[in-house]
This record gives structure tokens, sequence and C-alpha cells, in this order.
């Protein structure tokens, strides 16, 4: 089990953008705008058996023809002099009947995200979510952003709005 690539275009430097389901699906529609705006392709797809049961089966007269499994999802695309490398999921693996990512299945599948990522040569990994607070609705939301390093968080602050 492993990754199967559709495509493997040589790129300098991809930057990694990820989401899974979560919080009003916030990543999973950002990324998916972005993606649909760029025009990417699909680059490559996580092999679902290990992580997720089939979400559904075809059948054919009687006959089963395949099961579906939960999309986990590269595409790529070059914007502005960059490579983009968008990953998407469709679920959120985990063990059990949790509906967000837990155990040993959300462990490995993100250790599989960071392979291909390392073997394409990613520079940097942004991934994007939501966080439940306590807001009132007529106050304007706000975007959130956690680096691991403090010149990664210099680089955030520069370049977004003074509301972040």
């Amino acid at each position: 089990m492993g990754i199967i690539y559709h495509n493997k275009p040589e790129m300098k430097s991809p930057i990694l953008l990820a989401a899974w389901p979560g919080i009003g699906n916030v990543g999973i529609i950002t990324l998916a705008t972005l993606r649909d705006q760029l025009g990417a392709g699909v680059l490559a797809d996580i092999e679902p058996e290990e992580f997720f049961y089939p979400a559904g089966v075809n059948i054919k007269n009687g006959v089963q023809q395949e099961l579906r499994f939960p999309l986990s999802r590269f595409y790529y695309q070059q914007w502005c002099g960059q490579d983009i490398v968008i990953f998407m999921g469709d679920e959120q693996p985990a063990d059990g009947q949790n509906t967000y990512a837990q155990g040993s299945r959300a462990y490995n599948m993100a250790n599989r995200v960071l392979d291909v990522a390392e073997e394409l040569g990613c520079q940097r990994i942004i991934t994007f979510g939501a966080a439940v607070t306590m807001t009132h609705h007529k106050i304007k939301p706000k975007v959130w952003a956690v680096a691991n390093n403090k010149k990664f968080l210099n680089t955030i602050q520069e370049r977004m709005p003074a509301e972040l």
C-alpha cells in the first residue's frame, strides 16, 4: 500500500497546502476553491485501504463491481512562479468510531503525506482548518495563524492584514 502517482512533473521547491474535513469544512472549501481557480491537475492518491472502511459499493446485475473509498488526493499547479501541491482528504482517518483524526491510522496518514512532501522536495507545509470560538455572528471573523518557528510567523505577519 502506498502512493499512486498519476503524474510526476518536475517541481522546484514546491509548497504543500493540506486540509481534511473539519469544523464547517473551512479548510476543504478553501483548498477546493484554490484548486479549481488554479486549474490544478491530479498528481497522486494515497491508497485508502489501510486508513478507511469502504464508503460504498457499486453492484451491477447482483455482482460487486468495486468498493468506493474516501479519496486522499494530491493536486499540483504552478502559480506566479511557485510550484503548489494541494492535498485534500475526503475524510479524516481515525481508529474506531471517531469523526476526527485519532490513533494509528491518523498518525500513519500524516506520515504518508509528509513522505510525499519530502519526495517532492516541498520546502513548506501549510495546513488549513477552522477552530470553534465563542464569537457572536455579528463580529467580523478573523484568521488565525500558528507557525513552527518565529521566522515563518514573521513572514506570515508581513503578508497578512493587521487583523491577523
